[in-house]
């Protein structure tokens, strides 16, 4: 009976390790900013002498009809038959990285909510079978391959100009971090692995003498 108690601690002492290294782990992550991030909407893809263009998440090619305006399709019944719009059940567009410009949505005639790209309706064309492939651009004149806008460069920081070398050619050294300059994430691992490996010895050790007075009784 004593070693079925004590054999009994243990594991309460090892399961309450396990928890308390999982909450703090599941803290530490968040402390260091990794999150879950949506897949984008679209992407961008290489489709022949066109270079790059938009696409869908198959990787199809996305076009854009003259006829339409800000905000509204002129691709109904049969054309969208021809021409399937690219549609988002619910939820904003995400853009893929590295593409500027704005992704947004509108209400067809249906009732479907259909993505946008700097307020041109995006649409798919059916005779394309294959990633990359690209023969709706041109049809009548009036349809062409969506071209992605390139995100600008995002502005220096103060901070970052100050730290800039000036044209006298002084130089300011990097932050003793190790880690690139990167000091947060870096000094937050250390403190964090202690944390769990003392919490996670302490929990098992008040396991185990909790499992050693039941069998003493």
């Amino acid at each position: 009976m004593a070693l079925a108690r004590w054999r009994l601690g243990v594991r309460i002492g090892i399961t309450l390790g396990m928890a308390f290294a999982l909450l703090a782990g599941v803290w530490g992550l968040q402390g260091l900013g990794v999150t879950a991030q949506n897949a984008p909407t679209v992407q961008t893809h290489t489709a022949g002498n066109l270079g790059t263009v938009l696409a869908g998440s198959d990787g199809k090619t996305l076009y854009v009809f003259d006829q339409d305006t800000a905000g509204s399709s002129a691709c109904n019944g049969g054309c969208a038959t021809t021409w399937p719009p690219l549609t988002l059940a619910a939820g904003n567009p995400v853009a893929p990285a590295g593409v500027g410009g704005t992704f947004g949505t509108i209400t067809r005639s249906d009732g479907t909510r259909q993505v946008t790209y700097n307020d041109h309706p995006l649409y798919f064309f059916s005779a394309d079978a294959q990633p990359g492939d690209a023969k709706g651009d041109g049809v009548g004149g009036v349809w062409h391959a969506a071209k992605p806008i390139a995100a600008a460069a995002a502005p220096a920081s103060p901070a970052a100009a100050s730290a800039a070398p000036s044209s006298a050619g002084s130089v300011r050294a990097m932050p003793n971090t190790g880690s690139g300059g990167q000091a947060g994430a870096a000094d937050r691992r250390l403190p964090l692995a202690m944390m769990v490996v003392l919490g996670a010895g302490l929990l098992g050790a008040v396991g185990v003498a909790a499992a050693r007075r039941a069998a003493g009784d």
